[in-house]
């Protein structure tokens, strides 16, 4: 669910592809910075052993290398524990060729012994035989920290004799250490920096692409206004325009649409007029005939049934404007209800309506019109019979007013178009009922929504502004109201 929306998607992209570029650069900064500490240190700790090899004179190196007494050991112990004072080197000792410590300064005891670690340095030593000075790579000692070695020959009358070795520095690990852990903080705040960049710039480009659908929603629903704004000059502001010329389009189609169908129920609602007059006229010359009588009946009932439809065209093309005033929808829906044939023997409806209720400002008349076509809409769709409630909600400085059936539901392919001019399912309707409730909402200040419609019965929301004791309201105050 996550990565079905494109905002957090490109969020995703861009906080991996951040963190790919962070990470790579980073290591290989850490890296790049490590080699060359790595060689300026083998660098130093060779020139430390150096300085060590050459700390005695040749004889000095010849004695000590014949097994010297403790005293002269000690001697050369003070020597290179001064030197490793100075450098600050960890540890500096001489060895032979058979891997035997001769002097160490972090021992001042017997040292004629071997150090078995000098055999993990075969490529070092291999380079002190040749006269050369060698350190390792930085590796984990024993004691689990980093650790390096630098060797340098070691001469005695002018033979190559052992060899000067001097471990690593505490200061410059304490340095590596440090920059790996830096470039780790870098690396987490720039990841942290792509999460607000990401978003921020993602909500940028989804933000009018929301506005847009949103947009398009409303069109798709009936409902044009307002206008689409247009910003800036990029794609999205292209397809902004194109939306709003749609929309402008949709409304001047709409405008003649209904200029045309006003023009045809004029046309007809004229000879409509005659043709009821002279229906009259013959009711009076066939009074007592029940047969012609019957004939007149069925076509005045047939004029009347057009004179209904030709109203409903008049009403779509030209609304009435509402002349709003504080209203009880509960007696609305009252005397909406009396007006409806509910009751059909076995298959009877039941009807539930609320006793009281707030109230709302409103046309009462446009009220009961919209009731009147969701309610008939709610009987017709429950033919086998059913239940029909209506509950008032009030919900802050709104009054929501609930329809709801039993009937088999709306199908879903027509769910989006039930408030579009025209659009019925039934042979003899005419598709303006939801079209023109839905106008008189809006012309009132309100909403009508489908809320859900399923096999178990579909429900409606008519929210109107309620009327709120001592608040101005679009014609004053409460109490100044008819």
């Amino acid at each position: 669910m996550f990565f079905h929306r494109i905002r957090n998607r490109m969020i995703a992209w861009f906080i991996l592809f951040t963190a790919l570029i962070l990470g790579a650069s980073g290591w290989m900064l850490y890296w790049s910075i490590r080699q060359n500490l790595e060689k300026e240190l083998g660098s130093k700790l060779e020139a430390v052993a150096a300085a060590a090899a050459v700390l005695l004179s040749e004889e000095e190196t010849l004695v000590l290398a014949q097994d010297a007494g403790p005293r002269f050991r000690e001697y050369t112990r003070g020597k290179l524990e001064r030197l490793r004072e100075q450098t600050r080197v960890k540890r500096i000792f001489l060895f032979d060729w058979d891997l035997v410590i001769l002097a160490d300064s972090r021992d001042p005891g017997p040292l004629r012994k071997s150090d078995i670690g000098l055999k993990f340095y075969s490529l070092e030593i291999e380079a002190l035989q040749k006269g050369k000075g060698a350190h390792s790579i930085l590796f984990t000692g024993m004691d689990g920290e980093p650790a390096m070695t630098g060797f340098a020959p070691l001469y005695s009358g002018g033979s190559l004799v052992g060899g000067a070795a001097v471990e690593s520095s505490v200061p410059f690990l304490e340095a590596v250490q440090a920059i790996r852990n830096r470039l780790i903080w870098i690396g987490i705040a720039g990841v942290l920096s792509a999460v607000l960049l990401g978003t921020l710039m993602a909500g940028s480009l989804t933000r009018p692409i929301r506005q847009l659908s949103m947009a398009s929603r409303r069109i798709s629903s009936g409902r044009y206004e307002p206008a689409i704004p247009v910003r800036g000059r990029d794609e999205i502001a292209g397809l902004a325009s194109t939306m709003e010329t749609m929309r402008r389009s949709i409304i001047a189609r709409e405008r003649e649409l209904k200029t045309l169908v006003a023009g045809v129920a004029h046309e007809i609602r004229n000879p409509l007029g005659g043709m009821e007059l002279f229906a009259g006229l013959l009711a009076d010359e066939v009074r007592g005939n029940e047969e012609a009588s019957g004939y007149v009946s069925r076509i005045r009932g047939e004029i009347g049934h057009i004179q209904a439809v030709v109203n409903r065209f008049m009403d779509f093309a030209r609304p009435q404007k509402p002349v709003p005033q504080c209203c009880c929808p509960a007696a609305c829906i009252a005397e909406t209800a009396a007006l409806l044939p509910l009751s059909r023997g076995k298959d009877r409806i039941d009807l539930v309506l609320p006793e009281s209720g707030p109230r709302v400002w409103a046309d009462p008349n446009h009220l009961k019109e919209i009731l009147l076509n969701l309610m008939k809409n709610a009987a017709e769709a429950m033919k086998e019979g059913g239940r029909l409630s209506l509950e008032i909600l009030e919900r802050n400085r709104t009054v929501e007013i609930r329809i709801r059936d039993t009937g088999p539901g709306i199908p879903a392919e027509n769910r989006e178009q039930v408030f579009a001019p025209f659009f019925t399912t039934r042979n003899q309707g005419t598709g303006l009922g939801l079209s023109i409730a839905r106008a008189l909402a809006e012309a009132n200040g309100g909403s009508l929504a489908l809320l859900r419609s399923d096999p178990e019965g579909t429900e409606f929301a008519l929210t109107l502004n309620a009327c709120v004791p001592g608040a101005e309201t679009p014609r004053g105050r409460e109490g100044d109201l008819p």
